[in-house]
């Protein structure tokens, strides 16, 4: 059997292990909780080797400054967690914690088993807490790593609280901390267990976020949110061989900001900018869920419209130009008008830059129609 002061060693060094790799790999790209991730960690590694000191008469102290530290272990893994999912806790509370805990191993300085009842009690509600963020604002993660990572901290939880039922009910049975009794080896490999699978499932939960940030970047169009020219394309020549093997009708609507240029030199670009981003969240709000829209060119989108023929797409794109009219942008009032060219698949077709440079032609026409004073779409 282990020797206590051997796993806490361990507990201190695997915790001092990830706060370097985490600090290596991310360095100056910390975010989303990741500085407060390897500020836990380096605390808890603090705390486990201040546990894992051998008594010394002179450094009374030392076990109560562990106390401490790991409390503000997990103020800041909580902290971590909530910053993963962009919610702001309580930080007077964090705060208070560890603070509240430090009043105890002072107040209570004679009473050990006061003090190992308030720290047990605290930092096993702590650990409760870290898993709160993931269960209720992460929806949009991994179910398997955020199972993993609550469970390590609900593990800990449970095995912390239950030293403290223990301490409360039977304080006369439980050994001494520092002796390598089943209980203590026990609780100390379960707690090391989920050191290494939580701090790892974050780790992946990270990576996972990276990737798929990564992946909307490269399918995205910034600004907008919208899907960029290359991806759109991608999944218009998709649809079209699909459209062709069912013999349904596609139809594909090209959309120009007018005098867009115009726009930018009177009222700047970020005005320009601010137009965009307007005009996509109107495009959001009046497509279906199998519709797909993307930014074409700089005031250019390109809407594509499954199992539709040319009336639908009409009415779409009439029902856009009314939005637009009534809607003002920014500071400035901006107001704004769209001219859409419309361009139904042909049974035949499946190449999208065909399809896109026929609505692109059906734009032009109808700008040249609007110039001549005849208005309406084409």
């Amino acid at each position: 059997m282990l020797e206590v002061r051997t796993e806490l060693t361990l507990l201190a060094l695997d915790s001092l292990i990830f706060a370097i790799c985490v600090f290596a790999v991310r360095c100056r790209r910390m975010r989303d909780g990741q500085q407060a991730w390897v500020v836990a960690l380096l605390l808890q590694a603090a705390g486990w080797t201040l546990f894992a000191q051998p008594q010394n008469p002179s450094l009374q102290g030392t076990p109560s400054l562990g106390v401490v530290l790991l409390s503000a272990s997990s103020s800041a893994y909580i902290l971590s967690m909530y910053a993963f999912v962009h919610r702001k806790p309580s930080q007077g509370l964090l705060l208070m914690t560890p603070a509240a805990l430090l009043a105890t191993e002072i107040l209570w300085t004679d009473s050990f088993h006061l003090r190992a009842l308030a720290a047990n009690l605290v930092i096993g509600l702590q650990l409760a807490i870290c898993a709160w963020p993931l269960l209720r604002h992460a929806k949009d993660t991994p179910v398997q790593l955020r199972g993993v990572i609550c469970a390590a901290f609900l593990l800990s939880a449970i095995v912390t609280l239950a030293r403290f039922l223990e301490l409360l009910f039977f304080p006369a049975q439980l050994p001494n901390l520092s002796t390598a009794e089943p209980i203590n080896t026990g609780a100390f490999l379960i707690n090391h267990a989920d050191l290494l699978f939580g701090n790892l499932g974050i780790a992946l939960l990270h990576r996972e976020r990276t990737r798929v940030e990564a992946d909307r970047l490269a399918t995205r169009d910034p600004l907008t949110e919208l899907l960029n020219r290359r991806s759109l394309t991608s999944l218009v020549d998709r649809e079209l061989l699909r459209h062709k093997r069912r013999s349904a009708r596609l139809t594909l609507l090209m959309i120009g900001i007018d005098d867009f240029r115009g726009l930018n030199n009177r009222f700047g670009q970020l005005a320009g900018d601010r137009v965009l981003r307007q005009f996509a969240r109107l495009l959001g709000a009046s497509l279906r869920g199998q519709d797909l829209a993307g930014r074409y060119s700089s005031a250019e989108f390109c809407i594509l419209l499954p199992e539709t023929g040319q009336d639908g797409a009409r009415a779409l794109a009439e029902r856009l130009q009314e939005a637009v009219a009534s809607a003002d942008v920014g500071p400035d009032g901006v107001r704004y008008t769209i001219s859409v060219g419309i361009a139904e698949s042909r049974p035949d077709e499946t190449n999208a830059a065909v399809l896109q440079a026929r609505g692109d032609d059906a734009l032009r026409q109808t700008r040249h129609r609007a110039k001549a004073g005849e208005g309406g779409t084409q």
